[in-house]
């Protein structure tokens, strides 16, 4: 979808304050969890060996999106988690979602800044703890970390349609 927009810069602007800017719009197909995954909570996946470019940008890697989409669709999986090369297996994020860890001290960590597209969830997430006094951190999370319940007691998927939503099993 392509779309030619005018953008007015002031109420009143005249003919040299109007700036012409040129928009694609990529309709996407959004996904919404039942009720009850809130309470019984989700399954997701992991896909191996694979990392954004640069994931402060939310650009499409259609390699990337075409291998999480395939094995979404074979595992009837919501979400994938992407996991770098071993053999630590840094896990920065889902396909299209941030992910939280809570430890068994109760703090939440989430994986750092700079190796992730921050989403408006994820930050509304470290706001509502700071607020209520929970530790909020962030650190490089492998997936061995994941697994290990000494390091992670829960993991939740967070995401414009998903809001926090708890993953069950990985």
């Amino acid at each position: 979808l392509y779309r030619d927009l005018t953008c007015r810069l002031d109420d009143e602007p005249s003919d040299t304050q109007r700036k012409r800017f040129h928009c694609i719009v990529y309709p996407v197909k959004s996904s919404y969890p039942s009720p009850e995954l809130y309470t019984t909570g989700d399954v997701m996946g992991v896909l191996a060996n694979t990392e954004r470019k640069n994931p402060n940008a939310k650009v499409v890697q259609d390699a990337i999106r075409h291998n999480a989409n395939k094995l979404m669709a074979a595992e009837s999986l919501r979400e994938v988690l992407l996991a770098g090369p071993g053999p630590n297996f840094f896990v920065p994020e889902g396909s299209r979602s941030n992910y939280i860890v809570i430890t068994p001290h109760g703090d939440v960590v989430t994986p750092p800044a700079k190796r992730i597209l921050v989403g408006v969830t994820l930050s509304t997430v470290k706001l509502i703890c700071q607020e209520k006094g929970i530790n909020f951190k962030e650190a490089e999370l492998t997936l061995p970390q994941l697994l290990d319940s000494s390091t992670c007691v829960s993991l939740a998927m967070t995401g414009t349609s998903v809001g926090v939503l708890p993953i069950r099993s990985l």
